[in-house]
């Protein structure tokens, strides 16, 4: 069941259980190990104490004064000093123990008592001195007795000294005691406090350490679900630190890789559906150019039977059966010669020889090429520009395109006949050749499928001038294979058919 619990769960459950684990310690240690470490500590300091008295009393000067004195009021000792005969000299009394206090025979422990350093008290001086004597190794006996007139046990101290005297200190460990039981009595008022602040603190912890990791593990489960855009914003240089910029490089290189896989996705399909286009449009195109071809084909055969068989026998009429052929000849000749440039076009068999020309001087030539023919058609024909205005592109190409967009506005001019030609410079800083003429509109839904081969939008119309249909598809395709725009728009008089260059 604790598998089930959360990190946070998990870490405080932790910390409170070693918050709690220290402070049963502390209490057990302080109940049953602080009273034996306390006497036995107190036992070095009264031995310590025992030979600085030892070294002052053949001085017996006031630092030894100071001395007892500290060790009565700051220690608690209580202090006898014997001599070597028996007399009492610290404190000084009119007459001299019999015993050494502390040593009447009432005191000694019952036959068979054995212990370390504790020895059961001798019932004279001189069996002290002999028993240690006996010790080659110490000059001191320390003996704990129980006072039933105080109830409480007694720490002794027997030290011998070198001229034979003795020093006697004692204290009762009745104090110790207490200091066991207000000691353990604080632990545990303070480890009430203790646990508080534990409880609190390990909250605190928790939560600072296990913020990170639910953050990573939201994180982690947005990847899963592909959604890339949050990141771990986090400057630590510790492990989560690192886990996190780990993490952050892992959705990046997913993202990045994902991006590839749609894009080649879209690749793809953009390809499959560029062959479906291409292979319906092989369909059409077929059938165009098969309907196309057919009408002058009918002609040049049937004017040709007439002349086999002779049907005119005058000469006029046999040059008229023959200018017939020539001139269905001559469209098919043109026919098939824009077939071939579009075919080549967008096979890009033929590359684009760029370079860099005048664009208003090729407008001007163009204008002049086709004076005569504006004339013949009553058209008003316009550009103004001064200067030169270079631009890099392919000349020729560039002309074929002017010669399309004249051949198309002379052939649907209306109204007052006015073709225009100018020059403009695009947001995006590249130059726009607008071609406009006066005439009936384009239907807006026909504005996209002009530049479709064979598309016609008056077909009547397009045969009467002899056209083919694939004019404006050769435009597209120029202009593709440069990378540049092409596009036709209604104004309110007429049509406007434009195409980018990019200026020098």
């Amino acid at each position: 069941m604790f598998r089930k619990l959360s990190i946070r769960t998990k870490v405080f459950s932790w910390i409170i259980s070693l918050i709690l684990l220290f402070l049963l310690l502390s209490f057990l240690f302080t109940a049953f190990l602080f009273k034996p470490y306390y006497i036995l500590r107190d036992q070095k300091e009264m031995h310590e104490t025992s030979e600085l008295l030892a070294s002052l009393v053949p001085l017996n000067n006031t630092e030894l004064d100071t001395a007892i004195e500290r060790a009565e009021r700051m220690q608690g000792y209580m202090i006898e000093i014997i001599s070597s005969e028996g007399g009492l000299l610290y404190p000084e009394e009119e007459s001299s123990p019999q015993f050494p206090p502390g040593l009447h025979p009432e005191h000694l422990p019952p036959p068979g008592h054995q212990g370390i350093n504790v020895l059961p008290p001798p019932p004279d001086f001189r069996w002290i001195r002999d028993e240690l004597d006996k010790r080659s190794d110490s000059n001191f006996i320390y003996n704990d007795e129980y006072d039933d007139r105080l109830k409480s046990h007694i720490l002794h101290i027997y030290y011998l000294m070198e001229d034979g005297g003795m020093i006697h200190l004692n204290h009762p460990v009745e104090p110790i005691e207490q200091s066991v039981i207000i000691s353990t009595q604080f632990i545990l008022f303070t480890g009430v406090i203790d646990l508080i602040v534990g409880i609190l603190a390990a909250f605190l912890i928790a939560r600072f350490f296990t913020t990170p990791v639910k953050e990573l593990t939201s994180i982690a489960r947005d990847m899963s679900r592909l959604d890339f855009s949050r990141k771990y914003e986090s400057n630590n240089e510790d492990e989560i630190g690192d886990l996190g910029r780990s993490l952050n490089s892992l959705s990046d290189q997913l993202h990045n890789s994902l991006n590839e896989l749609n894009s080649l996705n879209h690749s793809l399909q953009d390809e499959i559906e560029r062959k479906r286009r291409i292979d319906e449009m092989r369909k059409g195109f077929i059938a165009n150019v098969s309907h196309e071809l057919r009408t002058p084909l009918s002609l040049i055969k049937g004017y040709a039977e007439g002349l086999q068989d002779n049907i005119s026998e005058d000469r006029e009429s046999r040059e008229y059966y023959c200018s017939i052929i020539m001139d269905e000849t001559q469209k098919m000749e043109k026919h098939v010669g824009s077939l071939l440039d579009l075919s080549q076009l967008q096979s890009q068999l033929i590359p684009l020889e760029i370079k860099e020309f005048d664009i208003a001087q090729l407008i001007v030539d163009t204008g002049k090429k086709y004076r005569k023919k504006f004339q013949e058609n009553h058209i008003q024909f316009s550009f103004h520009h001064a200067g030169t205005l270079l631009v890099s592109a392919d000349r020729d190409k560039t002309e074929q395109i002017l010669v399309n967009y004249l051949d198309n506005a002379i052939n649907h001019c209306e109204g007052e006949r006015k073709i225009a030609v100018t020059l403009v410079r695009t947001e995006s800083d590249l130059l726009r050749v607008k071609v406009s003429n006066q005439g009936v509109q384009i239907p807006e839904d026909s504005l996209e499928k002009i530049w479709d081969s064979y598309y016609k939008v008056d077909k009547a119309r397009t045969r009467a001038y002899g056209g083919t249909g694939l004019g404006l598809s050769i435009v597209k395709a120029i202009q593709e294979q440069y990378g540049q725009n092409c596009g036709a728009e209604n104004y309110s008089e007429g049509v406007i058919f434009w195409f980018d260059l990019t200026p020098v």
